[in-house]
C-alpha cells in the first residue's frame, strides 16, 4: 500500500568542463515497502524541467533502479562500482547514456521516513560529460 509522504530531492550535476548546477525542490509523492522493496515515486516540478514526469525510485539492496516518464523517460541503473548504460528518450530524440556509480546510500526507517544519496558519473555520447549528486529524502 501506497504511503503519502513529502520528498525533498536536491540534484547536482557539474559538467566536466563548467559550474555546478543545482536545483531543489519539495514535493508530495509516494512510499511503499514491499518485501526488501521500496518504491518511491513523485512528480517532478517545473524546477527540474521535467514537468508533468513521474518519477519512481526502486531501491533494492544494493541496487536502485530510477524509472521517469512523461516528457522524457529513462530506466537509469545505479550500483555502487558499476558501469550500466541506458536510452534516455526525449522529444528531440533519443540519447544513449552511460553511469558509473561512485556512491550509493540509503536508509529508511519503520515508518518510510529516510534519505537517498547517490553520487555518479553520467556521460551521454557526444554531447556531455558530468559528475551529478542525487538527494532524495523522504519525511
Amino acid at each position: 500500500m501506497m504511503i503519502k509522504k513529502m520528498v525533498k530531492i536536491t540534484a547536482s550535476i557539474r559538467p566536466v568542463e563548467g559550474e555546478e548546477d543545482r536545483i531543489e525542490f519539495t514535493t508530495e509523492g509516494e512510499y511503499q515497502k514491499n518485501d526488501d522493496v521500496i518504491t518511491i515515486m513523485y512528480e517532478e516540478s517545473e524546477i527540474s524541467g521535467m514537468k508533468g514526469s513521474l518519477t519512481t525510485l526502486e531501491v533494492k539492496d544494493e541496487l536502485i533502479v530510477m524509472r521517469r516518464e512523461g516528457m522524457a523517460s529513462s530506466e537509469m541503473m545505479f550500483e555502487e562500482g558499476k558501469r550500466y548504460e541506458s536510452d534516455y528518450s526525449t522529444p528531440y530524440g533519443v540519447f544513449k547514456v552511460e553511469l558509473l556509480t561512485k556512491k550509493l546510500e540509503s536508509d529508511f526507517n519503520k515508518e518510510g521516513s529516510g534519505i537517498i544519496t547517490i553520487e555518479y558519473d553520467m556521460s551521454i555520447r557526444g554531447l556531455s560529460e558530468s559528475y551529478n549528486r542525487l538527494i532524495v529524502e523522504v519525511f
